[in-house]
């Protein structure tokens, strides 16, 4: 290549890779607009958001111009920097765009098993040829931009240009200290090397000062009669949330099924999640314990854990034949084998007989309709005798693929899924069992998708946690029945127990107890949110949220929190036994 050419492509990559830098900070800068209206602050986090993404290139600028003037050898070693810093930041952006999480070394380590299931999500994204070659065309652009970069002769930065970054990089340097929203505004850089507080390690010797945080108490309900109940199907909606459903006081009206079937039952309006991913809300769905991991395990999956507590093992032991099925992939995050340690009888997945010859879709799951015509199946085959099956779905998961339609669209695939649950519903009032059963329909976690102004608005402070929960079948109350109080998924356990077998339990002051004839909500209840996740927030009926930093020993209320002591206790007895293991 001639020597004007190469001058050329060089200052055509160069150029190419400072707008790269730009829009990413830019798009951090719009998602800070977004949170920021969250938080009613007046685009608080705009500014910091800006600085803090935007001080790895300007000290990468200065060092380049350094490389141009005396350390032409380490000029390459500086443009690969840059590459990596920005390649690391675009992937920031897209995991906080897809998941409303960042990405940190410990999700690399988590996730890095499953990367069929990555691929999964890679082939619906570009569901159509056209689709894949404009995807491809778009990376060997950019990696060809990226490599002409890479060795791209040396550039010398003007004098005025690097001396306006300096300025830029010690002025953002200056302003940019300690923040109340750290995880929002800390640049990819940071957010990717930092260990989590919540993975910080407790100290060896280190006791809380009431280990077995007995200092808060416990609720010992009345007995109740049990209801005759045998046959009982929980179906787990994934990311099902308030925000989609009228019924339940949200801002669109994408599930009309299951605004209809729960005005015939029993509806929870203030139901929370207690954590913000499958896993979490399965831990508290069918171990009545909140899932408040111990430090540094990736998954709740890897809690210890009283295996004879469980839902499924509790029932076992009263008759109960238990069994789980899911579309999904069961090796995903060893869910498989969660499943059988918490006591499930029959687990089936993505690779049962019955799903042979359908289309898969993310997780290798068939659609949500396959689910239910196998359940019906397989209650079909047991019309007599006592079960708990349990089933969750997996089409409205993320990337929010519409199987009918085949568009990417949250609308869509929540429509879908609602029509599907609606079908099944009304085939099991079809055969009687709603007049001999129990049919419980929940959500695993509020949909990993930012929040708007308007949901805040309309849903309240705790609308990153507000799921639908709805109990329809013999014994429950019917016809417009709303519980308003607030309960939450580890209420579940300590509740279906009084009602099938009429057991009392004593419960923590963080659990609750409901049956028809009586409901005893929690005193406060613990959830984890997804834009905060080394955080506890404590809800008390009557008092703002207390939100609770996960940092071992350190472990406190935010600045501005007030809460008793004694539930700090009661955190780090859940987390201490675990972390000992």
């Amino acid at each position: 290549m001639n020597p004007s050419r190469q001058r050329l492509s060089t200052h055509v990559a160069t150029f190419a890779v400072a707008a790269l830098a730009v829009a990413a900070i830019g798009w951090r800068a719009w998602y800070a607009v977004q949170f920021s209206q969250l938080l009613d602050c007046d685009n608080c986090l705009v500014a910091p958001t800006v600085l803090n993404e935007a001080q790895p290139f300007l000290a990468l600028l200065c060092l380049a111009w350094a490389a141009g003037r005396w350390l032409t050898r380490a000029a390459i070693a500086v443009r690969a920097t840059i590459v990596a810093v920005l390649c690391l930041s675009w992937a920031d952006i897209a995991t906080q765009r897809a998941f409303a999480t960042r990405l940190g070394w410990h999700e690399i380590r988590k996730f890095w098993a499953e990367a069929g299931n990555l691929f999964d999500f890679a082939r619906i994204l570009t569901p159509s040829l056209h689709h894949a070659l404009l995807a491809a065309l778009g990376a060997v652009i950019v990696l060809l931009v990226l490599g002409r970069y890479l060795t791209a002769g040396n550039t010398r930065i003007p004098g005025p240009i690097a001396a306006l970054c300096a300025g830029a990089l010690a002025a953002g340097t200056l302003a940019s200290g300690a923040d109340t929203h750290q995880y929002y505004v800390r640049g990819s850089l940071t957010t990717f090397w930092q260990t989590p507080t919540r993975h910080t390690p407790y100290p060896a010797t280190w006791q809380p000062p009431h280990r077995d945080g007995s200092t808060i108490g416990t609720t010992c309900h009345p007995p109740q009669q049990p209801l005759g109940l045998d046959q009982v199907v929980l179906v787990i909606v994934e990311s099902l949330s308030n925000y989609q459903s009228q019924g339940f006081g949200g801002i669109h009206d994408w599930t009309p099924q299951l605004d209809h079937w729960a005005r015939r039952g029993w509806r929870f309006t203030q139901f929370l999640a207690n954590g913000k991913t499958t896993e979490d809300g399965l831990y508290a769905l069918l171990t009545g314990r909140n899932p408040i991991p111990a430090p540094g395990l990736d998954t709740i999956y890897a809690q210890p854990l009283d295996t004879a507590a469980t839902l499924p093992s509790l029932l076992a032991r009263h008759g109960y034949h238990t069994a789980f099925l899911t579309t999904g992939d069961l090796a995903f995050m060893h869910k498989g084998d969660w499943l059988r340690r918490v006591g499930f009888g029959e687990i089936e997945g993505h690779d049962a007989p019955f799903y042979d010859g359908q289309p898969r879709y993310h997780f290798s799951a068939a659609k949500d309709d396959a689910l239910y015509d196998r359940a019906l199946e397989w209650m079909a085959q047991r019309p007599q005798g006592k079960y708990l099956l349990t089933l969750e779905t997996v089409s409205s998961h993320q990337p929010f693929l519409d199987p009918e339609s085949g568009r990417i669209s949250a609308e869509g695939a929540f429509r879908y899924t609602d029509a599907a649950l609606g079908r099944f519903i009304g085939q099991l009032q079809a055969t009687g069992f709603l007049e001999k059963g129990l049919l419980l329909i929940v959500s695993d976690h509020r949909a990993m998708v930012p929040a708007t102004a308007h949901e805040k608005a309309r849903l309240g402070p705790r609308h990153l946690s507000r799921i639908p929960f709805v109990l329809l079948g013999k014994g429950m109350p019917q016809g417009q029945t709303e519980e308003a109080r607030t309960y939450s998924q580890q209420d579940l356990l300590p509740s279906l127990a009084s009602m099938l077998i009429g057991q009392a339990p004593c419960t923590p002051a963080w659990q609750g107890l409901f049956t028809p004839g009586y409901q005893k909500p929690a005193a406060c209840i613990a959830s984890s949110r997804a834009p905060q996740p080394d955080s506890i927030f404590l809800q008390c009926p009557g008092q703002e949220d207390q939100e609770v930093l996960l940092n071992a020993h350190n472990t406190r209320y935010r600045p501005g929190s007030q809460g008793s002591a004694a539930y700090l206790d009661l955190i780090h007895a859940q987390r201490i036994p675990a972390a000992s293991h």
